[in-house]
């Protein structure tokens, strides 16, 4: 199963067992022939009114009721296997189970899935979703945990106790700004961008510079997340200050270099020229991308937003699109374009002068 399914919108569902196939087999060998992205979180036997914890050892009868979490489409092609759909919930059903939402923050946990844990051998619990960002997914087997994540624990309050401790839950790790991290991984990123390369047909190597070289480290250590105790992870609190504060030092600095000459420049002939082409520049290719993903991929407008802001290379357009959503979602469209066409700026920007001013 694809990530991105288990990003999609997360459900539950009550099912019944009615498929005959199902009978005797444990959890873990349903899973593994109605495929991932579904996770199955309590379960309630037929002849036994207490819910409890669905593990992976659980064996399952005909009239077993059980909470199943996952996208609605899995769900549906999951339910098409399995049974019929119950309105009952079995979350507001007898039994000493519960859930509690712990943060990913001790280091024993980082890199490693559910599975690689064992918490569910060690505690006796269920791993059902993983929040990361805004984003929600149910815990398939591949997804590995990172620094920061929120994950969704099914089992006792005694078992969730012990769960986290193990997993650290400590809102004072996910707050403190890696200082040390953050400033090492810009100085590599400078070494990195003032590294000269080659390309046949050119006379001059060219250079990523200082914007391409901290980006491109940037994206390798985010990959990876954490090297041992030391953990590339920015607060939101934080991550909001900084890019807030790097606009404004942006508009600064722009407005301090042009501002003497600004207004005789664009009310001359030649500025108006200059203005005319670089709004034609500007808007054209953005209309008719943006005509293209709604009318023929109907993309919807917070991943449209974020993808021409980060196309466009343009933060406050990004924190515009951001305030309008009130969401951070635009922020994974905007993350996903905005390396390439940043390092496409910056290398064909080159090439370019090479090639017509040599």
């Amino acid at each position: 199963m694809l990530l991105n399914d288990a990003a999609a919108k997360v459900v539950r569902w009550t099912l019944i067992l009615e498929n005959s196939e199902f009978v005797g087999l444990t959890l873990h060998e349903v899973n593994r022939r109605t495929g991932d992205g579904v996770v199955i979180s309590r379960v309630r036997c037929e002849k036994d009114a207490v819910v409890a914890a669905a593990l992976r050892t659980t064996k399952l009868q005909l009239g077993d009721v059980v909470l199943a979490v996952g996208p609605e489409t899995l769900l549906t092609k999951f339910q098409a296997k399995f049974g019929r759909r119950s309105e009952e919930d079995l979350l507001l059903a007898p039994g000493n189970i519960t859930y509690r939402k712990i943060i990913v923050t001790h280091k024993r946990a980082l890199g490693r899935t559910a599975e690689e844990l064992g918490l569910e051998g060690k505690f006796g619990v269920e791993l059902t979703r993983i929040t990361r960002g805004d984003s929600e997914m149910t815990a398939v087997p591949a997804l590995r945990l990172q620094f920061g994540d929120v994950v969704q624990v099914v089992g006792t309050e005694e078992q969730l106790k012990h769960v986290a401790a193990h997993l650290g839950n400590s809102l004072k790790k996910l707050n403190e700004t890696q200082f040390i991290p953050l400033f090492a991984g810009i100085f590599v990123g400078v070494i990195i961008g003032s590294i000269p390369f080659a390309l046949p047909g050119l006379a001059v190597p060219l250079r990523i510079g200082l914007a391409g070289g901290p980006l491109i480290v940037a994206l390798c250590l985010g990959r990876i997340g954490h090297f041992g105790g030391v953990v590339w992870h920015m607060p939101q609190n934080a991550n909001h200050a900084f890019r807030e504060f790097g606009v404004a030092l942006f508009f600064a600095a722009l407005g301090l270099a042009s501002g003497d000459q600004f207004f005789t420049a664009v009310f001359s002939s030649r500025g108006l020229l200059w203005a005319a082409v670089g709004i034609t520049i500007t808007v054209t290719p953005l209309l008719a991308v943006s005509l293209w993903a709604r009318a023929i991929k109907k993309m919807n407008y917070v991943t449209l937003g974020g993808m021409l802001s980060g196309a466009m290379t343009n933060p406050p357009a990004l924190t515009f699109v951001s305030s309008l959503c009130k969401s951070e979602s635009p922020t994974l469209a905007y993350a996903t374009v905005y390396p390439l066409a940043t390092l496409l700026r910056i290398l064909v920007a080159q090439i370019l002068a090479m090639t017509f001013c040599s």
